[in-house]
């Protein structure tokens, strides 16, 4: 869940963003286990939140590095000027 959040926060810069997460993923998985009663559906959840951070990563790790890249390599060209 750390990094679903951290990915929200990065992609908007909003804590707002964050806090609206959190509350909606609780409430969401406390009203289920009232609804549904069943031991599975918390593994359910468990797998749903994995599932979301695989897919993140495999749609933006890319875009991570190539813009990571890009800092090191102005940083690297400042330093040859000065």
């Amino acid at each position: 869940a750390s990094f679903i959040h951290t990915w929200l926060y990065n992609r908007t810069q909003s804590a707002w963003m964050n806090v609206l997460l959190h509350g909606g993923s609780n409430a969401i998985a406390g009203l289920s286990m009232v609804l549904f009663p069943n031991p599975a559906l918390g593994l359910a959840y468990g797998a749903v939140r994995w599932v979301v951070a695989i897919v993140l990563i495999r749609l933006f790790w890319p875009a991570c590095k190539r813009i990571k890249n890009e800092g090191l390599n102005k940083m690297a060209a400042s330093e040859k000027l000065a």
